[in-house]
């Protein structure tokens, strides 16, 4: 029987399905979050987050315990647009410190 996770190797997981579906999206959309701003970004991570909540709302022990193979990779799938929006929200918080640094470094 598999136990948890290492961390280490969790995050490297995590980060695979996270690059993955922005690859999947950028081919239809682009990069259109980097124009957006925290506030829409966080419009967006709550009802991704509300998304995750149905799902895991409306599960069953069977769900849980992992027989369900399509139920576990619709809560990877949501567990992963929360952690992209996260992301999106922390990069747009980043860009905006570093404009920022840059512009005081010119005084």
């Amino acid at each position: 029987m598999a136990g948890p996770a290492r961390p280490g190797k969790l995050v490297a997981a995590m980060a695979s399905e996270m690059q993955a579906m922005l690859n999947e999206h950028e081919e239809k959309k682009g990069e259109g979050w980097k124009e957006d701003g925290h506030a829409e970004l966080y419009r967006r991570l709550c009802e991704e987050v509300g998304e995750l909540g149905e799902l895991l709302m409306g599960a069953t022990d069977a769900n849980i315990a992992g027989q369900d193979n399509e139920f576990s990779c619709d809560v990877v799938r949501e567990c992963t647009d929360v952690a992209n929006f996260a992301m999106f929200i922390a990069d747009v918080v980043l860009r905006a410190r570093s404009h920022a640094r840059k512009g005081l470094d010119g005084l």
